[in-house]
């Protein structure tokens, strides 16, 4: 009977090798959106200083300073358009999982989780036949035959002790 139980229990169709904890997860992207808006923070203030400064460049008509804003301007504009390539990038990244989420979860687990079960919890179409089923009705019978077994024990254990 143990072994029965052991052997329907391997052969459950559940995750195989999974090294993902989605907290950990969750704790790198809010550590990582920290630093990507803390940076864009400093980019816009360091074109408001930019801008400020060549306005009192203009004021004073000084062509050092307007020469010295207009190379940080440059920096500034170089800048810019890094971070904006970094969030192109990312928009692309994560494009796929936006556009058709369910093939990209079926291509990401492929090797972790049989696909049945990933069909059935994905689609949630009545017609498909849960993957746990036959499992779960031959643990049922299981469970039932050592209740039927327990049962008679006490009946026989009982009178004795």
């Amino acid at each position: 009977m143990e072994g029965n139980i052991v052997t329907q229990l391997e052969a459950l169709p559940v995750f195989r090798n999974v090294g993902v904890d989605l907290g950990t997860v969750a704790n790198q992207i809010s550590y990582v959106e920290y630093y990507r808006w803390l940076t864009y923070l400093l980019l816009f203030l360091l074109n408001l200083a930019v801008c400020l400064v060549a306005c009192l460049g203009l004021a004073k008509r000084s062509k050092c300073l307007l020469v010295m804003m207009l190379c940080f301007g440059l920096v500034a504009l170089i800048l810019s358009w890094a971070s904006l390539a970094a969030d192109t990038v990312a928009a692309v990244g994560t494009s796929d999982f936006c556009v058709a989420p369910d093939k990209f979860i079926l291509n990401q687990t492929e090797d972790q989780l049989s696909t049945t079960v990933l069909h059935y919890y994905l689609y949630c179409s009545p017609s498909q036949v849960n993957p746990f089923h036959q499992s779960l009705t031959v643990f049922q019978r299981s469970l039932t035959t050592m209740q039927i077994q327990i049962q008679g024990l006490l009946q026989f254990a009982v009178p004795i002790f």
